[in-house]
């Protein structure tokens, strides 16, 4: 195996790890876990993070980590979406209530991108229409 592609499969085998331990902890322990995915693809050379703000705190959670250790953000390629709007607040279940609800208007757009402009600023490199 190529010494590509065995870092994007620890990679991959790190997240699917953090991920089913998500599940079980919450709050610290969800950062937590969570930062130990980004530390690990970061030192597999990952330098792109995709984030939305449809995706719950994800951009939160990329702003704090990216500052938390330093990286300038010409060292690192961020890219974020617009048009959905997270709703699920959190919770798996949510009795059959749709997790995000799509939403194109121009005023969603100008308040989505202020909301990732606000948080994510010089790290974002793409913004995906």
């Amino acid at each position: 195996m190529d010494a590509m592609r065995e870092q994007s499969y620890k990679v991959a085998y790190t997240h699917a790890h953090a991920t089913s331990m998500v599940f079980r902890g919450a709050g610290l322990e969800l950062t937590l876990w969570c930062e130990q995915v980004m530390d690990a693809a970061w030192q597999a050379g990952i330098r792109y993070f995709d984030a939305a703000r449809s995706y719950g705190k994800s951009e939160e959670f990329l702003q704090g980590w990216l500052q938390s250790r330093n990286i300038p953000p010409d060292q690192v390629a961020v890219g974020s979406k617009w048009g959905y709007r997270y709703t699920a607040d959190w919770r798996i279940d949510t009795n059959g209530e749709p997790h995000e609800v799509k939403d194109h208007s121009a005023a969603h757009f100008a308040s989505q991108s202020a909301e990732t402009l606000a948080l994510l600023g010089d790290y974002i490199n793409l913004y995906q229409v």
